[in-house]
């Protein structure tokens, strides 16, 4: 379920940036995840194939709160 909504949250961010960039270009972006042996969650954009990793990309174990989660900023080009 965490996982779940990890993906919807970093999916609302790269909508969010493709809008502040004009809103008038249609991309297709996707939000690639997986979870590390540690338990934790490393997620990246991926556009065209390529993966585009923040510089903060990783999400703790335990997410026993309700404050949201962000990563750093990352370039897309559209």
């Amino acid at each position: 379920m965490r996982f779940v909504l990890l993906l919807i949250i970093a999916g609302a961010a790269a909508a969010a940036v493709v809008l502040a960039q004009g809103g008038e270009a249609e991309v297709d972006v996707r939000i690639a995840a997986r979870q590390l042996a540690d338990g934790r969650v490393e997620f990246a954009l991926e556009q065209d194939g390529e993966l585009i990793y923040p510089r903060s990309r990783y999400f703790p174990a335990d997410l026993d709160h309700s404050r949201w989660l962000r990563s750093s900023t990352i370039q897309v080009v559209v």
